[in-house]
């Protein structure tokens, strides 16, 4: 079934020339995202391309696991635990409290103080914290394992088939072709500049398709079902669910607890603001359509490299 599966995803991306190399090696879907560019190459697919939308579209088969990629790029969202309401859902630089805490009052601005959250022990939520227990008392907040909060979990496997695993993979194969040093600030300065803002532009556009998506299970969405709660009791949203989506941690690995989870600050100022200003007006608008983006990132790696050689 696995060999069918891998036929019909090389069918769709029309590269059936390969088919037979791919059948003779055993390559099936979850062994895809882990193949080098040398690997590809012997393989028989030797277009750039080609390879960053096969490891794309072969995610969904366990890709996702994979060993990390160290962007420095988290994730936040919360959920209305009735609805299955998007209520907040965006990625920064940092998982500090008070970045979360600011994404979190978006929400609230938008659809009112909930009666509760639920969210894990993690460091970055209490500010939330801290807000729910003055307006809401002792029940405002609830803690315990990520692991326990179902909804918020599969928020996030569904956020990453969605979007994220789009730029797993690029930045994955960014680093293959040896473009993208995770360990170099100006790299990932660049790496932000470039895809940050697409980033959020896509997880928003995500956001507002899944809360007018149908639930099968209730036959309407998840918009509709908010709508009718507030007209039948017009308190606000009950119960939102909050996490961190963090590549940087395992959550598979039962060492790590949620307290235990790192805050990542933002990357220390690598240009000044002036700097930014010539960086924009160098590079007005990135074309994400054009080889995925990667080639606004070299320029903009180009002209931060530029900016601090001339600044030393």
């Amino acid at each position: 079934m696995a060999d069918t599966a891998m036929a019909k995803i090389l069918r769709k991306l029309h590269l059936e020339t390969v088919q037979s190399k791919f059948e003779k090696e055993k390559i099936t879907p979850d062994i895809v995202g882990k193949l080098c560019m040398a690997e590809f190459q012997m393989l028989g697919i030797s277009n750039s391309s080609d390879m960053m939308m096969l490891r794309t579209e072969c995610v969904k088969y366990g890709c996702g696991k994979l060993a990390k990629v160290h962007v420095s790029l988290q994730s936040a969202g919360g959920i209305d635990g009735f609805s299955r309401l998007i209520v907040f859902l965006n990625s920064s630089d940092n998982n500090k409290a008070d970045t979360v805490f600011q994404q979190f009052l978006a929400g609230v601005d938008k659809y009112g103080i909930p009666l509760r959250v639920r969210s894990d022990k993690g460091l970055e939520n209490v500010g939330i914290a801290d807000y729910m227990l003055a307006r809401r008392g002792s029940r405002g907040m609830i803690t315990g394992k990520s692991t326990h909060n179902q909804r918020i979990e599969r928020l996030w496997r569904d956020v990453f088939e969605g979007v994220l695993s789009y730029f797993y993979q690029l930045f994955y194969y960014m680093e293959d072709l040896a473009i993208l040093d995770c360990l170099n600030k100006e790299h990932l300065l660049a790496l932000h500049v470039v895809y940050m803002g697409e980033i959020n532009r896509k997880l928003s556009v995500w956001s507002q398709a899944w809360n007018s998506h149908r639930l099968r299970s209730v036959k309407s969405s998840p918009q509709n079902l908010w709508m009718a709660g507030q007209l039948q009791n017009p308190i606000g949203l009950e119960e939102i669910d909050t996490g961190l989506h963090d590549e940087s941690i395992n959550e598979e690995d039962p060492e790590v607890e949620d307290n235990e989870r790192p805050i990542f600050d933002p990357l220390a100022p690598a240009l000044s603001h002036e700097d930014i200003q010539r960086l924009r007006a160098e590079i007005p608008h990135f074309k994400h359509h054009e080889n995925f983006g990667i080639n606004d990132y070299k320029n903009c790696l180009s002209i931060i490299q530029r900016f601090n050689q001339q600044g030393d």
